[in-house]
């Protein structure tokens, strides 16, 4: 039987902080409303629930091609990692993300 599982995500070199997760596709217009910019948890691991998504944010102070990977052995072999180069050592992507001042639902409640 083949049943979705989760995936542990390993992050070498950085702890993060998981802003937000959730189920099927990541929705801009819904759910980065939903962040949470205040007090979201630190880690170096996270699971990625089956079928749904993590978003993280961390601070590229350590300069260097770092590793992310699923903690489940099989599924790196089956293409589930990543190098990072943070620090915009090799592009400057143009990706806008709310900073920790912005009001989100949370804080107003």
């Amino acid at each position: 039987m083949i049943v979705p599982e989760r995936h542990p995500i390993h992050f070498h070199g950085f702890n993060f902080f998981v802003v937000g997760r959730g189920l099927g596709n990541y929705n801009p217009k819904k759910d980065l409303k939903n962040f949470n910019l205040v007090d979201p948890i630190e880690r170096n691991t996270v699971v990625v629930p089956s079928g749904g998504w993590i978003a993280i944010r961390f601070i590229a102070d350590n300069p260097g091609v770092w590793f992310m990977h699923c903690h489940l052995e099989v599924h790196t072999t089956w293409g589930m990692k990543m190098a990072k180069a943070p620090m915009n050592q090799f592009y400057h992507p143009q990706v806008t993300f709310p900073n920790a001042n912005t009001k989100t639902s949370k804080q107003e409640a």
